[in-house]
Parts: structure tokens; sequence; C-alpha cells
């Protein structure tokens, strides 16, 4: 009896939270903002603020860096010099510090990439970065900061 009080509790508890992250969903209608794409990717870099980069809509790719303030609802377009080429089917992650890791992607028909990129938030510009070994090129894998130095990449194809 104690066992099914238990677990009675839990499920309540577990509907209420449940109920009450459905009531946190806000829509969000800043002025300025990319245009619609799918496939792009986007990463949290610390504070209300999120990269993102690149993405399609049949039959355009996309290069552009942009960054989202939470807080004050507002997407500014960066415009580095010297960037990634156009790809969607990568993968980014925030890697501390004022830094964000972009790693391969699709970049247009037949063609995988396996670049490596870092993009430093305090200078607003991507470093292609050419490590000694590499994994090979792909599309729609994931990758995370798992601290330190080490990024973890799983998956893809090419």
């Amino acid at each position: 009896m104690k066992a099914m009080l238990c677990s009675v509790l839990l499920l309540l508890v577990f509907v209420v939270s449940a109920a009450e992250a459905a009531d946190d969903w806000t829509q969000k209608f800043p002025a300025s903002h990319p245009s619609a794409r799918g496939n792009a990717k986007m990463a949290y870099i610390g504070g209300d603020q999120l990269l993102l980069f690149g993405g399609w809509v049949y039959p355009n790719i996309f290069d552009d860096t942009w960054i989202y303030d939470l807080g004050d609802n507002v997407w500014t377009q960066k415009s580095p010099a010297y960037h990634p080429s156009a790809r969607h089917q990568h993968a980014i992650a925030y890697i501390g510090g004022d830094q964000v890791l972009l790693f391969g992607g699709w970049v247009g028909a037949p063609n995988y990439d396996d670049e490596t990129w870092v993009y430093d938030l305090s200078a607003e510009g991507w470093t292609q970065k050419n490590p000694l070994s590499n994994p090979s090129t792909r599309s729609s894998h994931a990758m995370a900061y798992i601290g330190g130095d080490q990024v973890l990449l799983f998956g893809g194809h090419d």
C-alpha cells in the first residue's frame, strides 16, 4: 500500500509539473530575424543569447551568422568577412569562453564537408582550424561540449 501511495504521489507531481511547464511557452515577434529555413544549427552562448549559422530553403543554402538575445527579443546579423561556406545539417557547440565550434555539414550536391571552424564572440569572426586529424566528411551528426578541451561528435552520414 505504501509503495502504491508513493507511485500515485510521484505521478501527481509529474502531471502538475507537466501542466505548469505547458504554460511556459511564449511566442516572440522580433522586428528583424533570419529568413525561414530548415536544418540551421543553433547553440547557446551564455547569458540570454544563442548563435545560429546556416540552413537551407530549396534551392538556397545559407552562410549567415545570427545572434539572438532572448531578454531583448532581438536578432542581430553578424557579417564577418571570413566565414564557413554555405551549409546545412552541420553541427555547432558552445565550447566555453567566447567560442562556438562548427564541424561538417552538407554544402551542396553531392558534397559533404569536414571543415572545422571556430566563431569568436568577442572578435565577432570565424577562424578555420586545420587539425592534424579530424572526423570524416558528414552531415546530420550531433556534437556537444563535454568540458575541458573536449567535444563529443556522434553519427551522421556522407
